[in-house]
């Protein structure tokens, strides 16, 4: 060989960087740990490989033989390079298995325009040690990286001495480990986040199961909470541009208002909906009880009536045109059951006619006396309202918050009736209808400032037929790493029960409290009993006076009647 080859190639090790390598045992220890998560993951198992260093041209030889590893051939790979973007429009997965990043060798920027994903995603990035530039552009792209995204699930690998650094909150690097088992790799930072603090808000009131709920999970974490009020008028709702400064300025993790959205856009495929959807209702004044005269005519309606009357008139027609026909009256035997002549001996034709009357009247008392019954008991409403439309033809006034309600507002056909409601107040006016959702109406019906204690009544029903159903949707900063966890606890706690039993206990003191309220103002909840008193048998008693009045004018006609008799019969015989 010839000095001057040779000094060529002297001057090449000496001087020209050398290509840093991924070593065989971190390229191993690499495949084996996807192996593993592979093995461990219901469905597909989606792996992004990002190679930081090329511009898609070109990648890194080792990366590559990572890659292509026959042990990964089950393994849905995804690569790209630093010119690709892995976003939401990109086409890729947006909260995929693995993402691994090769940062080794190469001054790197990569930034969460560029890499906008779930922050739980498990994020391994490759590095050299031995390259400074390198290590603070890894250090100084997590530092950018994390500005507006705590992820959760990060760890750095150095790629020749396979030295473990797991990236910590804020993107601090922790302690160097020299092995981690592939289960113990990615743990998530949020199972203990050390006393931590997380707010959260809300326009509307926070109801005991959702504060319950946020302070245990605050708990199941190792975090503290707290609760951020906005300084706006809570009469505006979300519409209001405070509220709307107050959510982006505040540090601010999640508001615990029911937003529903028409349509979903696809942004919201990663979103925090409540797990119990829910339908708006309409709660409507109970209208005036049937009175005493109505109570005699409720039980049949027109036309039964007219049946009924036809009947009887057809009967004492035929007996007043032929009086030898029948020997009972036959009002009497038919309706009363009184019979002036033993029907067993009665003609033929008697017992073909009455003995099917009979049956029939007596299933139709039999009928009436037990609605009447139950009308003493509980008094029916006339002209009650049952459908959506018949409110709107009733012109009835429609109370609703349109800081809530927003598509109510928006419907055409209750724009006559409608007025936004800007008490927050559980009580009705007694007067309009009420708008909003199905268990909340409910309660309010059953609450003692509802109840009509004149009356002994409810004061409002709710309608059979309920206006659609929603899913709320709780607002989140858009890559918040806690959304994941606030969704698995509260489905937790739905279906343990505690979401039902905190809001009983809710409901519970809401009513005690207004039990207290009610006896101050001096109604006496003793009084309320589920039994007959005397104003409930007026019409019972009425019976009995119409039935008194009733023989006595028969006694007194028929005293009366013999009396004319036989002075008629004195003044013929003289």
């Amino acid at each position: 060989m010839s000095p001057s080859k040779l000094n060529l190639i002297v001057f090449g090790l000496l001087y020209l960087p050398l290509q840093a390598a991924i070593s065989p045992r971190v390229q191993n220890y690499t495949i084996t740990a996807i192996e593993y998560l592979s093995r461990h993951q219901f469905g597909r198992f989606d792996c992004v490989f990002f190679d930081a260093g090329s511009d898609g041209t070109y990648f890194d030889p080792d990366f590559q033989k990572l890659i292509g590893s026959p042990r990964l051939h089950h393994v849905v790979k995804y690569v790209i390079g630093n010119s690709s973007s892995l976003g939401y429009n990109a086409g890729l997965p947006t909260f995929p298995s693995l993402l691994i990043i090769n940062a080794h060798g190469h001054e790197v920027d990569f930034h969460v325009d560029q890499l906008e994903l779930n922050p739980n995603t498990r994020i391994l990035i490759l590095f050299d040690m031995d390259c400074g530039g390198c290590v603070r552009s890894v250090v100084w792209s997590l530092k950018h990286f994390f500005k507006a995204t705590q992820f959760t699930r990060m760890v750095c690998i150095e790629s020749k001495y396979m030295i473990f650094v797991r990236v910590g909150f804020k993107a601090a690097f922790g302690n160097h480990l020299r092995y981690l088992e592939p289960g113990e790799l990615f743990k998530n930072l949020l199972l203990d986040m050390e006393g931590r603090s997380f707010n959260y808000s809300g326009i509307a009131p926070i109801t005991t199961a959702q504060r319950n709920w946020i302070k245990e999970t605050a708990r199941y974490l190792n975090a503290t909470v707290r609760y951020l009020r906005a300084p706006c008028d809570h009469k505006l709702g979300i519409v209001s541009e405070c509220f709307k400064q107050f959510f982006v300025l505040t540090p601010v993790t999640i508001s615990l208002d029911c937003n529903t959205l028409s349509s979903l856009p696809y942004a919201t495929h990663r979103a925090l909906f409540e797990v119990i959807p829910y339908a708006n209702a309409f709660a409507i004044p109970t209208p005036r009880s049937i009175n005493m005269l109505e109570i005699f005519f409720w039980p049949f309606s027109p036309a039964a009536w007219v049946v009924l009357a036809l009947i009887v008139i057809f009967l004492e027609l035929v007996s007043l045109v032929n009086p030898t026909l029948f020997k009972n009256h036959p009002t009497l035997l038919i309706i009363c059951g009184f019979e002036r002549y033993n029907l067993h001996r009665a003609d033929v034709k008697e017992k073909f006619i009455f003995l099917s009357l009979i049956i029939f009247f007596f299933l139709i008392t039999n009928a009436y006396e037990t609605m009447i019954i139950s009308c003493m008991i509980e008094k029916p409403s006339i002209n009650k309202i049952k459908t959506v439309q018949e409110l709107i033809d009733s012109g009835l006034q429609l109370a609703a918050r349109n800081t809530v309600n927003y598509g109510l507002f928006r419907n055409e056909k209750f724009s006559g009736i409608l007025f936004n409601l800007a008490d927050k107040s559980d009580n009705f006016d007694g007067k309009s209808a009420f708008f909003g959702p199905e268990d909340t109406m409910r309660h309010r019906v059953r609450m003692p400032l509802n109840y009509d204690f004149e009356r002994r009544r409810p004061g409002y029903y709710v309608l059979d037929e309920t206006d659609g159903t929603n899913v709320c949707l709780y607002w989140l900063p858009w890559h918040d790493s806690l959304m994941e966890l606030l969704g698995f606890t509260e489905r937790i706690f739905f279906e343990a029960g505690f979401l039902y039993k905190w809001g009983q206990e809710q409901s519970d003191n809401i009513k005690s409290r207004d039990i207290r309220l009610i006896r101050r103002k001096g109604l006496d909840f003793s009084g309320v009993k589920d039994t007959l008193v005397f104003e409930d048998m007026l019409p019972a008693w009425i019976v009995i006076l119409v039935g008194l009045v009733g023989s006595l004018l028969v006694f007194f006609g028929e005293v009366a009647s013999k009396r004319f008799g036989a002075v008629a019969r004195r003044l013929h015989n003289r």
